[in-house]
């Protein structure tokens, strides 16, 4: 769990977000989806808005999905990461 910490951050690029979770599919395809993205250290509500996006089961494989839905799950991840950052930015320091 720390490896996928150290591996990616809020500024990682929707590319290697998806190297990551394709990399999880091959080695480790029986886990599941809201498991892996968890792992990698998305926030467990943004899981699941993302899964009610997609309309993915959170339960299912990971080894299961087609890229294109692993490049939509990235793509999602990286959106979800940038807002995250873009507000924190906005919210005026107080001293």
């Amino acid at each position: 769990m720390s490896e996928a910490r150290s591996e990616l951050n809020s500024s990682s690029s929707a590319d290697e977000i998806y190297a990551a979770v394709s990399r999880r599919q091959f080695l480790r395809p029986h886990r599941s989806v809201q498991d892996v993205l968890t792992d990698l250290g998305v926030c467990p509500a943004a899981v699941g808005q993302m899964i009610q996006w997609l309309d993915l089961d959170a339960s299912r494989p990971l080894g299961r999905l087609r890229a294109s839905e692993l490049m939509q799950l990235s793509r999602c991840v990286h959106r979800l990461w940038e807002q995250s950052a873009n507000a924190a930015s906005r919210i005026p320091q107080t001293t």
